[in-house]
């Protein structure tokens, strides 16, 4: 059981937390390559809610190699020739193995998490093997266990309820700006099944006379009502200067909740680390 829960889990973490996601944690180790966008490929797939098609951009390479670029919203193939038009250059994180690749910019491109594990299976597994060594490495290698948990657990919590969403938690922070409703029109594009998807398109105008779409959240018909042209309100303005609509949802209070509960369950998991290391009186 030592070795099992000393090693093999901790080692089974370590590899689990690195080779999941798209992209995965390991695509930062993965070889970078300049392309330039060539054309597109099209797909349809079964998506549980009937037959959907999927574009994805692919790109050259100065080699000539052709890669098809994993994206994440690859259902709306005019959304997809916008942002990736023909000719845009892109640096890419080419998959080992097949043709297919990441942008080396990928914001689904996620490190905290396979850094945290890693670094308290390595605490776990420097506890196993100093646990042959004393007569109570056993029971010291089991607490070292229980508050790593503790520690790793409300680390990962913690940053996952205040970076997910978007806007994010953290934008109850972010500056408030005052503007003006420009014009709220809606439009619809095919998704699975045969259905329509429709979207409230809002721009407003800055206090500088800048026009500029505003993010929004919900029913597109409740989006536009509320945002009609000549209408102003106070949005949040995000620190890459995007605006989005002003709002306090229940992930606010999540977030909120965990940050009080975390440092508490670290600092108990930092206890027993300690008590753990403490030799026996």
């Amino acid at each position: 059981m030592r070795i099992i829960l000393g090693c093999i889990v901790p080692l089974i973490a370590i590899f689990l937390v690195w080779s999941i996601g798209s992209p995965p944690p390991k695509a930062v180790f993965w070889d970078t390559a300049s392309a330039n966008v060539t054309g597109y490929s099209e797909e349809a797939l079964e998506t549980g809610f009937g037959m959907a098609d999927f574009t994805y951009p692919e790109a050259t390479t100065a080699a000539g190699e052709v890669y098809r670029i994993q994206i994440e919203a690859p259902h709306d193939g005019d959304a997809v020739k916008a942002a990736w038009p023909v000719g845009s250059a892109v640096e890419l994180r080419l998959k080992p193995s097949g043709s297919k690749a990441f942008a080396a910019d990928d914001p689904r491109l996620k490190l905290w998490t396979a850094v945290v594990v890693t670094g308290g299976a390595i605490v776990i597994l420097g506890f196993f093997i100093a646990s042959f060594f004393s007569e109570t490495g056993g029971t010291r290698l089991f607490l070292a266990g229980v508050g790593t948990c503790f520690i790793v657990l409300p680390l990962i919590l913690l940053r996952f309820m205040w970076g997910f969403g978007d806007p994010p938690p953290t934008s109850l922070f972010w500056p408030n700006e005052e503007v003006e409703a420009v014009s709220n029109e809606i439009t619809s594009s095919p998704w699975a099944g045969g259905r329509l998807a429709y979207t409230a398109h809002i721009v407003v105008e800055r206090a500088d006379g800048a026009e500029v779409p505003l993010n929004t959240r919900g029913s597109a018909n409740r989006v536009a009502e509320k945002f009609s042209p000549g209408s102003r309100h106070s949005v949040k303005r995000a620190p890459d200067g995007e605006l989005y609509e002003r709002s306090f949802k229940f992930p606010f209070l999540i977030a909120i909740f965990m940050s009080v509960i975390g440092p508490l369950a670290m600092c108990a998991g930092l206890w027993v680390i300690v008590r753990s290391v403490r030799p026996a009186s």
